[in-house]
């Protein structure tokens, strides 16, 4: 899947209340949304690959992994829940508080710094989900399943 739809700056509506990050002088909403004519905000890209099913929690949930091809401010939280899959456990965009934080990880980075620093780095941590998913089926078994 593929989701191409621009991120913005979340604008409160009058009478709106709205959640502050601690520390937050109480002027903005740090909340973002889909753009839209009123508030375009700036293009985002996120392509989004199934690696498997399983449950959790008694729900049935998915494990994707997340290419962000730009870097806007809860690009990835904002794209899922308006795709109707919001991650388990963002309280902020879909009042999930069931699950003991937010299922979102990051299972690789690289930075590309100069060669006289350092050159490029790379960070490949486990996956902390192989534990907690019941019932995982990746999607390379069931697609041998099922022909």
């Amino acid at each position: 899947m593929k989701i191409d739809k621009p991120i913005a700056n979340r604008l409160v509506k009058e009478g709106e209340d709205f959640v502050n990050p601690t520390g937050s002088d109480g002027t903005k909403d740090f909340r973002m949304c889909i753009g839209d004519v009123n508030n375009a905000g700036r293009d985002a890209f996120t392509e989004v690959v199934v690696l498997s099913w399983g449950k959790y929690m008694g729900k049935e949930v998915t494990k994707v992994l997340l290419l962000p091809k730009t870097g806007r401010r809860h690009q990835l939280r904002v794209h899922l829940a308006d795709a109707g899959h919001p991650i388990v456990g963002d309280y902020t965009y879909c009042g999930d508080g069931e699950a003991p934080r937010m299922m979102l990880h990051a299972w690789r980075l690289t930075m590309k710094l100069p060669e006289k620093m350092c050159g490029k780095q790379v960070w490949i941590a486990d996956d902390p989900f192989k534990e907690l998913l019941e019932e995982e089926e990746t999607v390379k078994e069931l697609e041998a399943a099922t022909g």
